[in-house]
């Protein structure tokens, strides 16, 4: 768990340095893979609170877990117009 927690919220920061350069539908769908890694990496921190591997969340780390997919959510989800 702590490996695949480390590969995913790792992924996060480097996709989305990539992701800022990407341009179009590109830029969208790279937003896309920044967002799921995201989720993961929080989902692997839920699993480890309930696995009682690690102790209570922080209410600051979830929040800012939840801010950071919402923007991501906004970045790889096409608005209509």
């Amino acid at each position: 768990m702590a490996a695949q927690l480390r590969r995913a919220s790792a992924s996060v920061v480097l996709d989305m340095a990539e992701d800022m350069g990407a341009r179009g539908g590109h830029r969208t769908n790279a937003y896309g893979v920044s967002l799921r890694e995201m989720r993961e990496s929080h989902a692997a921190l839920q699993v480890a609170q309930r696995r009682r591997l690690i102790g209570v969340l922080d209410a600051a780390l979830e929040a800012q877990c939840r801010r950071l997919i919402g923007t991501l959510v906004r970045l790889a989800v096409p608005q209509r117009r």
